[in-house]
């Protein structure tokens, strides 16, 4: 509900700007993000989604890079979003994967610290300063 108060705030600030089209906000395109309670991949080339009058068989045409991230170490989320198309009867499936990441542990850590004048580094418990002087060289460009 919150969706539709924004959408309705927005056009009455840009209707008193006169940046509208006509009175009334209008619905160009609809997207509808289905949970994995809502929707089923059925193999890999029909998707099972639930509707008012039960589950419907919706065949779907895969893109070549669907299956080039099937056939990796991408897994497909539970969420996905339909689109459908204002003119034609078609639907849209926009399918969200993930991969795991492996987790990487740094053995040590550089702390750098810029300023106008130097740049100041701790490695390994020792402090390095580098005398850099940025602030002349910005300032003799900037005059």
């Amino acid at each position: 509900m919150s969706v539709c108060i924004t959408r309705a705030k927005s056009f009455l600030k840009l209707k008193k700007k006169g940046l509208t089209n006509g009175e009334y906000p209008e619905v160009r395109s609809i997207s509808i993000w289905l949970d994995d309670r809502l929707w089923k991949l059925d193999g890999y080339t029909s998707v099972r989604i639930s509707t008012h009058k039960g589950l419907v068989n919706v065949d779907i045409n895969t893109h070549k890079q669907f299956w080039r991230y099937v056939n990796s170490v991408w897994r497909l989320r539970s969420k996905c979003r339909v689109k459908l198309s204002r003119g034609e009867r078609r639907l849209t499936f926009y399918f969200v994967f993930v991969r795991e990441v492996e987790l990487y542990l740094s053995k040590g850590y550089i702390t750098v610290d810029v300023n106008e004048n130097s740049v100041a580094a701790l490695i390994y418990g020792r402090v390095y300063i580098f005398e850099a002087n940025i602030h002349e060289i910005t300032f003799r460009i900037l005059l």
